[in-house]
């Protein structure tokens, strides 16, 4: 085979400026080119970089579609950040691209642009709710009290007296009667925990306080 006409040919593409995508016969003339044993990488290279720069416009469309189709799932993702996920899928296409296969390439980079697209927003969403700090509730300070600086005796009471967010689950009574201990004593352990837990805690949420308070007494 002659190589010079298509080189010319390849030149010819080259040369034209403008956002265009290739023709069915440039195509032909690249899939040629592509299979030559005699094609030089700085040939290849051109010829990937012209693929590219007819093709990196559509990617913008593609981001675009996808926001619109995905609109929950983007709602903080930027058309410029999907776009980029895109032209990384129309790259990874064209270092792809099989010059024997008679698929056409836009069908082919629109499996790996929406591959990309795909898989780049779930890791950026991934990151985005990594980098929220989690919300702790009102009252883990206030049961870290509990664990940590009550006796055993008093632990139980209080466990037993209340819920997780200190709604009261049982009266002194049935807790005297549980732990055989007198109810004038569980009285007072309770009476002497809370106090000690809110000494320790302090705490500057003063809804938290405000909760506790009204809840224990």
């Amino acid at each position: 085979m002659n190589l010079f006409p298509l080189v010319l040919i390849f030149s010819l593409i080259l040369s034209v400026i403008g956002y265009r995508y290739l023709s069915p016969y440039h195509w032909k003339v690249i899939r040629e080119k592509l299979q030559s044993n005699k094609l030089q990488p700085d040939e290849k290279y051109k010829i990937k970089k012209l693929i590219y720069d007819r093709y990196k416009y559509r990617t913008y469309i593609k981001a675009k579609e996808f926001k619109l189709l995905n609109k929950h799932m983007c709602k903080n993702i930027s058309v410029e950040q999907l776009g980029y996920f895109a032209l990384e899928g129309l790259v990874n296409s064209i270092n792809n691209f099989e010059p024997t296969s008679p698929v056409n390439f836009a069908r082919v980079s629109d499996k790996y642009i929406n591959t990309n697209l795909v898989q780049g927003t779930t890791k950026k969403i991934f990151k985005m709710k990594a980098k929220i700090p989690k919300q702790s509730k009102w009252y883990e300070s206030y049961w870290t009290c509990v664990n940590y600086d009550l006796g055993p005796d008093a632990k139980r009471i209080i466990n037993l007296k209340f819920s997780k967010n200190f709604d009261k689950l049982k009266s002194n009574k049935e807790i005297s009667t549980i732990l055989n201990i007198e109810e004038n004593k569980v009285n007072k352990i309770i009476i002497d925990s809370l106090d000690l837990i809110n000494k320790k805690v302090q705490s500057n949420y003063d809804i938290a306080y405000t909760l506790f308070i009204n809840k224990t007494n």
